[in-house]
């Protein structure tokens, strides 16, 4: 009867349900920095309309996409 306490007691399910949205939020935003920071690390800085464009490199393709289809992945097997 405790585990069904966890679903049917409100108070404890939005706690759970908060704790869970947040831990998603900071995965993705963590997987994203990764991927910005070495995208841009390999990447040629371009204006264009008044935005910057970061335009991705030979080098960035060869020694960072080649590694995994899954970018996040290749990303993170390359640190």
């Amino acid at each position: 009867m405790d585990n069904w306490i966890n679903i049917l007691d409100e108070n404890i399910l939005k706690t759970n349900i908060n704790f869970a949205i947040l831990f998603v939020l900071n995965f993705e935003c963590l997987k994203d920095f990764i991927v910005t920071q070495i995208r841009e690390f390999y990447s040629e800085v371009a204006i264009k309309d008044g935005k910057i464009c970061y335009e991705e490199t030979e080098s960035y393709k060869t020694e960072v996409r080649s590694l995994e289809n899954n970018i996040e992945n290749a990303s993170l097997r390359w640190c």
